[in-house]
């Protein structure tokens, strides 16, 4: 399902001494959503203040957590610096059931 129409996102601080927004985890996202290295059709958005350096997720409704791909999430598979985890994508869901 593309990310297209995907809702307001939840928004989470990452470490940004870990993180370098790199991005790798929107081209993956995409390329599950669409077969394409599109950024713009994933679920993620990872965002970098240029003048604090914080860097946040955006996780949107359309994540699916990659349930057809055997290996689990690629967001978190191609995570440059292991900076996704399992726990980040579940705030999606959590927040779909009002948590």
């Amino acid at each position: 399902m593309p990310a297209t129409g995907r809702g307001l996102p939840i928004r989470k601080w990452l470490d940004e001494g870990l993180c370098t927004a790199c991005r790798s985890c929107e081209i993956a996202c995409a390329f599950h959503h669409t077969s394409a290295f599109a950024p713009s059709e994933s679920s993620l958005r990872i965002l970098r203040d240029m003048n604090t350096c914080e860097v946040t997720i955006e996780l949107y409704r359309s994540c699916d957590g990659c349930l057809e791909e055997t290996g689990g999430p690629l967001c978190i598979e191609f995570c440059a610096r292991d900076v996704l985890r399992p726990e980040l994508l579940r705030l999606v869901s959590d927040a779909e059931n009002g948590h």
